[in-house]
């Protein structure tokens, strides 16, 4: 080798070294290298507190998906938005949801897959090494001339002679590696990252989706369960109604047409209670889906929805929209996004530049093999070689547009899904607002549909009037509670909505 190609070789290793930091990521090597080897769940630094004896069968999942479920709940406190509501039963719910829905699980799968290309990527920026042994037998044709003298004196010895059989032993190791001098492969890598932290935010995303689907399902299963008592009791008012409208029309008080009236409600009754039973089923099928049940629907605990009182002091987000840049995961997954776009441009830049690799080999190379270990039979070889794109058909060009039409989407696509955050928060916010509304005007009828049943009954101790007025009045009141009941479930939906519109919340 000449003092030149060494020489050339330096300034190459110096230009390279000396620009790298320039573009170098946030983080080391080395501990960039360790961030993306490990798993996206990482191992709680604490164990999640059980606050009472009911907890145990929050976390009583002994399987290796399970653990890794709760993984996640203790490692991201902030993201258990749900457990404000305190029903045991839907913590166990959404915990087994997070370990046992085969969506999810596939979508971690994608992460697994990101995980593998930043690997990759990062692997080609190292030099490799790799080691070959091989063997060859030749045996030479007798018909091959024998070099005369000068021939000999000229070219040297021959290694094979006529007839004869040669045994060849080969242990090279060779080493390759392509100078990144204009940072290509590094800006892929880092393309990669920030495509991998993409599909992380969107993993969370995924979790979150989940968590705030078992919430609503369960609302709605809650609210099918409660209908059916209330129906129930209702029912037995329109059939104590329909008897003393009988007994009124056998004493000539009234006409037919009431009892027929009452008879049909009697029978809208009757399917509406049906139709509550199959909700509830449907329901209780829906949770079971969304936890990964195959082998039915679990056995859930009856429980009455929360109160509206304890629903409004539910916590929400403070600066909500404000803060939706911070709180959004799909907001940052988008940034993410427009990053490696723009990350894959430079990299598409450094196509037009040269490339340059050294490959060197050193081993051994012998007849026998007991001349292995001896300086005779060593052999090594050093090269080096720079490839200067010339002519490709205008495909580096066209990748390069594509690649800038590419950010410019993500750019659009930022914008678009930080619009489409502000619109979903205000909606679920005026929405909240309007139950809010809704639910003290349906209390203060239902306070005053109990006066009335109040007034009733006392009018019918003093023989003023007979039952009937009693019991219309507390179907008024019923009918109130069915209300409530919708609004309730509304409330307790809207609530897990927004808290999926911010990300999970900041203060629960």
């Amino acid at each position: 080798m000449s003092r030149s190609f060494f020489s050339l070789l330096a300034f190459i290793l110096l230009v390279q070294v000396s620009v790298a930091p320039a573009f170098a990521f946030d983080l080391p090597f080395k501990q960039q290298f360790k961030q993306w080897k490990q798993p996206e769940i990482a191992p709680p630094p604490t164990v999640v507190k059980q606050t009472d004896a009911a907890a145990s069968s929050y976390y009583a999942l002994k399987n290796e998906s399970a653990t890794t479920a709760m993984n996640w709940v203790a490692e991201f406190p902030l993201l258990r938005w749900w457990e404000a509501v305190g029903d045991e039963q839907l913590n166990y719910l959404i915990v087994k949801a997070m370990a046992n829905n085969p969506t999810l699980l596939a979508q971690r799968q994608t992460v697994s897959v990101a995980q593998a290309n930043v690997k990759s990527l990062f692997a080609k920026e190292l030099p490799h090494l790799q080691i070959a042994g091989s063997f060859n037998r030749q045996k030479n044709s007798k018909n091959l001339t024998t070099p005369s003298q000068a021939q000999f004196a000229t070219n040297g010895p021959r290694l094979f002679a006529p007839g004869q059989t040669v045994n060849i032993y080969n242990l090279p190791l060779s080493a390759s590696y392509d100078l990144d001098p204009f940072l290509r492969k590094r800006f892929a890598t880092k393309s990669a990252q920030a495509a991998l932290e993409a599909v992380q935010l969107r993993y969370r995303l995924a979790q979150l989706e989940l968590s705030s689907q078992v919430v609503q399902g369960y609302a709605s299963w809650l609210k099918a369960r409660s209908e059916q008592t209330t129906l129930q009791q209702e029912l037995l008012l329109a059939e104590q109604e329909l008897h003393l409208n009988e007994l009124h029309y056998a004493q000539g008080l009234v006409v037919r047409s009431p009892i027929n009236t009452l008879e049909q409600k009697e029978t809208t009754l009757r399917e509406s209670l049906k139709n509550a039973e199959t909700a509830e089923f449907q329901w209780g099928v829906a949770l079971a889906t969304l936890t990964g049940e195959t082998a039915g629907v679990e056995a859930l605990t009856p429980k009455a929805l929360p109160s509206l009182e304890s629903l409004q002091k539910l916590p929400l987000t403070v600066g909500v929209p404000a803060q939706l840049v911070e709180n959004r995961l799909d907001v940052a997954a988008s940034a993410f996004d427009l990053k490696a776009a723009g990350l894959d441009v430079q990299t598409a830049k450094r196509a037009f530049f040269p490339t340059i690799s050294l490959t060197g080999q050193v081993g051994l190379a012998s007849t026998k093999i007991n001349n292995w270990f001896s300086w005779d039979s060593l052999l090594t070889s050093l090269a080096s070689s720079v490839t200067q794109p010339l002519f490709m058909g205008g495909a580096l060009k066209a990748d390069l547009s594509a690649k800038k039409a590419m950010y410019e989407q993500q750019v659009f696509d930022y914008k678009a899904t930080l619009l489409k955050a502000y619109e979903a928060v205000e909606k679920q916010l005026s929405t909240l607002q309007n139950l809010q509304a809704r639910s003290l005007q349906v209390l203060r009828s239902k306070a005053l549909a109990q006066q009335n049943v109040g007034f009733a009954q006392e009018r019918f101790k003093q023989g003023l009037s007979d039952f009937q007025p009693v019991v219309q009045a507390e179907q008024a009141v019923l009918q109130a509670e069915k209300q409530l009941l919708v609004l309730q479930e509304s409330t307790l939906k809207a609530w897990s909505q927004l808290m999926l519109e911010v990300g999970g919340g900041n203060k629960v």
